[in-house]
């Protein structure tokens, strides 16, 4: 066995989870205090994932048993519940892939100084799933639309672009609930104002999947840019994981509850997100007598205008840098 694969001190091979050797003795030196926390604290939460994930993994092999041997009448009981429980440990290994590579993300940067968490959270899944980019977005309802994190300038301008134009990767993975797939022209001709304006970007490929909830819901859409890898069926099964995985972070501040695997500021910058988009519509539903969904229209309008995400135009009105008229325009100054 080869250095590069023999198993290091607490890091046993679990069935079907496959992790970095000596992913828990990452030494981290010269850091401050909080970025050491971080890491420290991504770490436990990779290493806890990880012993759920080999649990699971147990249990989905000996149902596995159980319905080769037990009786007919329950192997079809048996062959379910061992799908279910594979796919619930392919979510905790592909959450401590996340936390790794995120824990990495914070090393290689040189620390927590002048980077947005949730940024190098989001940088960690894309690593994770071998992809240049990652965005996660909350669609349970159109104010949720405000609520997405990228893992970098061009995640984030693309998401954005998403939201103004009204069509997308995410979207439409969101609204059919399945994995959408595009690269090259296949941009452009499934989403003509989406594809042209994110190739410009920089974008080539993408991938959104849905973000489940369980009983047919979809809270929202992971989607990935620039893919390193062919998505066959095996790459594809570990999107969808590390999809699985974005929903206890939804989850989390849907209902408000702590969760020990949401990244800090995740919870506190989605709110700030939802207050400053929910307080600009009001003000300009109350101004022009018009319905909330016409003034999230108004705000998209001048977003797309200027090429800048919808939030800051609704930071700029609540601070009244900028006024609507009736036609749906904000002109710089008022007439």
């Amino acid at each position: 066995m080869s250095a590069r694969t023999r198993p290091g001190r607490g890091a046993r091979r679990h069935p079907g989870v496959d992790f970095p050797t000596g992913a828990n003795t990452i030494v981290s030196v010269g850091f401050d205090a909080a970025t050491l926390r971080a890491i420290r604290e991504a770490l436990s939460r990779a290493a806890t994932e990880r012993r759920r994930a080999h649990h699971a993994a147990l249990i989905a092999a000996r149902h596995v048993r159980q319905a080769a041997t037990g009786s007919p009448a329950m192997a079809e009981f048996h062959t379910g519940m061992a799908a279910l429980h594979r796919r619930t440990s392919e979510r905790h290994s592909a959450t401590a892939r996340a936390h790794l590579a995120y824990a990495a993300r914070i090393r290689r940067t040189g620390g927590l100084q002048n980077h947005d968490t949730m940024t190098l959270y989001m940088a960690g899944v894309a690593d994770s799933v071998h992809a240049e980019g990652a965005s996660v977005m909350y669609l349970e309802n159109h104010f949720g639309r405000a609520l997405r994190i990228g893992s970098d300038a061009t995640a984030k301008a693309a998401q954005d672009l998403e939201t103004i134009v009204g069509e997308g990767p995410s979207l439409e993975a969101f609204a059919h609930a399945e994995a959408v797939v595009a690269d090259g022209f296949d941009l452009a001709r499934r989403w003509p104002l989406y594809g042209p304006a994110a190739a410009r970007l920089g974008v080539t490929g993408v991938v959104a999947l849905p973000v489940p909830a369980g009983q047919g819901r979809v809270l929202g859409a992971l989607t990935l840019y620039e893919p390193r890898e062919p998505v066959g069926p095996r790459a594809m099964a570990r999107l969808r994981a590390a999809a699985d995985s974005m929903t206890a972070l939804l989850l989390s501040e849907e209902l408000g509850s702590p969760d020990e695997v949401a990244p800090p500021l995740w919870r506190r910058v989605y709110a700030d997100q939802l207050a400053v988009i929910h307080q600009a519509a009001g003000i300009l539903a109350v101004r022009h007598g018009c319905g909330v969904e016409d003034a999230l229209a108004m705000i998209g309008a001048r977003a797309f205008t200027e090429g800048i995400p919808a939030e800051d135009v609704a930071a700029a009105i609540l601070s009244e840098r900028l006024r609507a008229d009736g036609h749906g325009r904000m002109p710089d100054s008022e007439a």
